[in-house]
């Protein structure tokens, strides 16, 4: 069972992430670059017949959040073939992927939280961010979108 900080300021132990999606190999992260959720909200201040103010602000429906993590590329191959087999063929039927991801202690790998993913489409890989003259390794950046993540 994952283990959920006991309070909202205290601190964990971040080791690594674990991308845990169906169908998929277990894929470590070292960095989340973020979770981003955004809602848009549009209008603004209107004025009424009488000259008062009022507030005409429309909240819109929430975008799909994006998923951003870093990870060192060895012989990762996982996230390339579901980019190929999935979303570049337009399938989009087996794009959308289910799973978790865990926040894993450094000495033990022992889960410090857990989020339950759904509705996860692999948006954009980058690979790159390496300077020339010095040992780099070969990182990647990875972005998805993301249609609903909750705590466990």
């Amino acid at each position: 069972m994952p283990v959920t900080p006991a309070a909202q300021n205290e601190l964990v132990d971040a080791g690594y992430f674990d991308l845990n999606l169906k169908g998929l190999e277990t894929i470590s992260f070292m960095q989340i670059s973020g979770l981003t959720h955004t809602v848009p909200i549009g209008g603004g201040a209107v004025a009424s017949k009488d000259g008062s103010v009022e507030d005409a602000r429309v909240i819109g429906p929430p975008a799909p959040m994006t998923l951003t993590m870093n990870y060192t590329l060895a012989s990762e191959m996982t996230l390339w073939e579901w980019l190929e087999t999935s979303i570049l063929d337009g399938s989009a039927k087996t794009a959308a992927k289910e799973g978790t991801l865990e926040l894993k202690s450094l000495d033990l790998g022992a889960p410090q939280m857990t989020w339950n993913l759904q509705d996860v489409y692999l948006e954009s890989i980058q690979v790159g961010d390496m300077g020339a003259g010095s040992p780099n390794y070969l990182t990647a950046t990875v972005s998805m979108k993301v249609g609903a993540c909750k705590p466990m």
